[in-house]
């Protein structure tokens, strides 16, 4: 059975849909979610708030493109504005724009789950076929040195010069042209992503994907879910229909942004009161020098190499 998709865009009145699962968000755990419950033979639907573009959409334009692929167009902040927040809008969320950058979750991390929240079956140790399943699924390789752009190369020259600890990281790119535009989208199509990857196999399995649809309220009883009501939105913005979806489970997969959001406009029980209060921001500082030759950081794979010595 051969899955569809469909743009809420071009939705002419409202729908109702009836499905075993319905999946909110289409980015890297949303699109996961989808291939793997379709895989298992459920009728399952995923939602997406922004739209399904494709590499020929992406023109490295920052104007075009940050509109296209980011929420508020880029401006997102923090109420005090002290942060910008780049998060993705639209299928494939984050992983269209980022820069494929592929790390297991720290054994740290881990541990602080299992530890300090009592999650189970997550230890290094059992999750390490997982990982290394969904690695070969993305096409993960190390970087090789001659991918690096000039500021990494600067980076690494430095950890060396004072003797500090640094590694080149991991991404999913093939036939990488180098051009150094990755936060706008691949124009080139080499990321191995979800909209690349992930989708097109959901899909292949029977899943149905609707893009332009915004999550509004998780349908439920205070014990069990029942579904999802939301709303197709025209390119304008303004609502062209109703999406009514009856499911028998939903996963929410719209960001440690979105998903918090959408759980609290339902008034999911939360008995614990963390809904929302769980956030952890990854900000990016800037540091800048004189040099006596052009850094040229444009060309090449921005993001190659990290420094470690001061992690904790």
């Amino acid at each position: 059975m051969t899955g569809s998709v469909v743009r809420g865009r071009d939705l002419d009145g409202d729908v109702k849909f009836d499905v075993d699962a319905v999946v909110v968000g289409t980015g890297a755990g949303g699109s996961m979610s989808l291939r793997e419950l379709a895989r298992a033979g459920l009728d399952v639907m995923a939602i997406e708030e922004g739209p399904w573009s494709t590499p020929g959409d992406f023109d490295q334009r920052e104007d075009r493109m940050f509109q296209l692929l980011f929420q508020e167009g880029g401006a997102r902040a923090t109420e005090d504005m002290a942060i910008r927040v780049l998060q993705g809008r639209g299928v494939g969320g984050s992983t269209v724009h980022n820069t494929n950058l592929c790390k297991r979750t720290p054994d740290e991390i881990l541990d602080l789950w299992t530890r300090k929240y009592k999650v189970t079956g997550i230890s290094a140790r059992e999750l390490a076929p997982s990982f290394e399943r969904v690695e070969t699924d993305l096409s993960v390789s190390e970087m090789a040195p001659s991918m690096r752009n000039a500021n990494n190369e600067v980076l690494r020259a430095g950890c060396e010069r004072l003797g500090w600890r640094g590694g080149a990281l991991k991404h999913n790119r093939m036939g990488c042209r180098e051009s150094g535009f990755c936060e706008l989208g691949c124009s080139y199509d080499a990321k191995q992503n979800a909209i690349k990857v992930l989708l097109p196999q959901a899909i292949a399995a029977g899943a149905r994907v609707v893009s332009d649809v915004e999550g509004v309220r998780i349908v439920h009883d205070g014990r069990r879910v029942a579904g999802v009501h939301g709303v197709a939105r025209s390119v304008d913005g303004s609502v062209c229909a109703r999406v009514d979806i009856r499911a028998r489970a939903v996963v929410l997969a719209a960001s440690a942004v979105g998903s918090a959001a959408l759980a609290r406009r339902s008034d999911l029980p939360d008995p614990h009161g963390r809904l929302g209060r769980g956030l952890r921001l990854h900000p990016g500082g800037v540091v800048a020098g004189r040099f006596d030759r052009t850094i040229g950081a444009w060309r090449g794979i921005p993001q190659s190499y990290e420094c470690t010595e001061h992690l904790s």
